[in-house]
């Protein structure tokens, strides 16, 4: 048993994928948890092979096993959503049925709290399956959790928009997510906004943006404007306002910062709203920006500006990569190269002892 065990531990460690060694590592304490991790990192071919040769069905066997480790368990169901489907995909759901009424769950009964653990496994290797109508029935699971992912993965426009008054914060989080790929149905994100949770809100504010709700500019705007509120979220606000085709804001704050110094978060979303304006004033401040003296602020706007294909830009962004520490020359370099202007080589050595 020891050496069938090395033999299999060694199979896994060289790399290659070899299916009946990887069923056959799963029956083994010993070598399972490299199989495991094998699975997970398989690329496409990989997982075909895997799946061709009954590996899905050792994960979800695994899976169902009581006696396993808890944490074998969960790492099987993982791997089991990589390319489960059909007959698997009913065996996955199975195990929702713990999340779904409203027992409650208390230490003192562990196997619950496992039970409800390994249902959210088990919604999460579903959503990764792309089995929404296996999730469907999840989107009212007691479990938060689950529900969360449920409704993220299956909740349709009047779900979602419901879901935003859900006592749970990572219900209304993923909510607010999943409107954001609801665009057209999205409109009633603009209240969470002003959800208690912060969690909530930047979850609402990036909806927003992702979905281009018109009807919100003015809420937006009213964020990017609060003195008093987080930097960090006045500057997405900003770059919000961008993708809605509000630019005021950004203009303002951006010719601030070149002008006084300013807020560089603020700086740096104003940059990401004017990325892609087509007005030519904006481009003028996309490349004063790479005159900034923060560092940060003028490698994002070289950025924008190798995306923008301003070859006219070349010249200063050359000199923005003699002047910027270490931490962003990469960065650089990679723009210059985007507008075909490769950064300078390092001197051969030969050529220095030459000299």
């Amino acid at each position: 048993m020891l050496t069938a065990c090395v033999s299999l531990l060694v199979g896994l460690a060289l790399g290659a994928i070899d299916p009946a060694a990887t069923v056959r590592a799963l029956a083994h304490a010993e070598a399972r948890e490299g199989a495991l991790k094998q699975v997970l990192s398989a690329d496409a071919e990989g997982r075909r092979a895997l799946r061709e040769a009954g590996v899905v069905e050792a994960l979800l066997a695994l899976a169902l096993d009581a006696q396993a480790p808890f944490q074998a368990r969960t790492l099987a169901l993982r791997a089991a959503g990589l390319t489960a489907h059909g007959a698997e995909v009913d065996t996955l759901a199975s195990l929702l049925s713990p999340a779904l009424d409203a027992s409650p769950t208390t230490a003192s009964d562990p196997a619950r709290a496992q039970a409800l653990a390994l249902a959210l496994e088990a919604s999460q290797a579903l959503r990764g399956a792309g089995a929404r109508a296996a999730l469907t029935p999840a989107v009212t699971a007691a479990d938060p959790d689950v529900r969360a992912v449920a409704l993220g993965a299956a909740g349709g426009p009047e779900q979602l928009c419901a879901a935003l008054s859900d006592p749970q914060p990572v219900v209304r989080v993923a909510a607010a997510r999943a409107l954001g790929r609801q665009a057209g149905h999205a409109d009633c994100v603009v209240a969470a906004l002003k959800d208690r949770a912060p969690s909530v809100r930047g979850a609402a504010l990036s909806a927003i943006g992702e979905a281009r709700v018109g009807s919100a500019v003015d809420a937006v705007r009213a964020i990017a404007g609060n003195a008093r509120g987080p930097t960090q979220v006045r500057a997405e606000a900003l770059a919000v306002l961008g993708l809605l085709g509000d630019r005021g804001p950004a203009r303002a704050a951006l010719d601030t910062h070149l002008s006084k110094g300013g807020i560089v978060p603020l700086a740096l979303g104003a940059v990401a709203a004017l990325a892609d304006s087509t007005d030519p004033d904006d481009l003028g401040r996309l490349r004063a920006a790479v005159s900034s003296k923060e560092s940060s602020v003028a490698v994002r706007a070289a950025q924008a500006l190798a995306l923008r294909d301003d070859r006219q830009s070349v010249p200063a962004l050359a000199a923005l990569r003699a002047r910027v520490g270490a931490r962003y020359v990469a960065d650089v370099d990679a723009a210059l190269e985007r507008l075909g202007a490769p950064p300078p080589q390092p001197p051969d050595p030969a050529d220095l002892d030459d000299e």
